[in-house]
């Protein structure tokens, strides 16, 4: 009896087994079957690639473009939206822009990028102000404006972003 029960369950595997195997053909050749009736398929279901199946096309995903914050006139804004409002004291001589625009990202916890044309020195000395008046100063004191885009201010003379917010 026990010989009879193992044959049976054996039987009934390897029964199983060849089930799932012509499922996994059938499923496999699928996608050939177009091709072996002789019809092109229609242009609706036509697969991009040859591996790839009409019933799937993946197209790619495309980001929403941010808006972005052109601030031309830092002699009017009232803080910089994104930058740390955490009061510092600094006392700087002679110091190239370019330096001290890294020290605002810095202490300010934002990305700042500054194009090519920006350049000069700064000479400051302030005691327990908002890190982002005292970015907003130096911006006009020097006739440069700023963009925010997401996380990055971009920093530009005052005029190339006038004339980019007019386009």
């Amino acid at each position: 009896m026990k010989k009879l029960a193992l044959t049976l369950f054996l039987c009934g595997g390897l029964v199983a087994c060849s089930t799932t195997r012509q499922a996994n053909d059938q499923a496999r050749h699928t996608d050939d079957a177009v091709s072996v009736v002789g019809q092109p398929p229609g242009p609706e279901l036509a697969p991009t690639r040859p591996t790839e199946r009409a019933d799937h096309i993946a197209l790619p995903y495309k980001r929403p473009e941010r808006a972005s914050t052109i601030v031309a006139d830092t002699s009017t804004a009232r803080s910089v939206p994104g930058m740390s409002k955490r009061r510092i004291s600094l006392d700087i001589r002679n110091a190239q822009l370019d330096n001290v625009l890294r020290l605002f990202a810095k202490e300010g916890n934002i990305n700042i990028i500054a194009d090519p044309d920006v350049s000069g020195e700064v000479t400051l000395s302030v005691r327990d102000a908002p890190i982002d008046q005292v970015f907003l100063s130096v911006m006009s004191a020097h006739d440069l404006g700023f963009e925010r885009r997401g996380n990055i201010i971009r920093v530009a003379k005052r005029e190339r972003l006038v004339a980019q917010a007019s386009l």
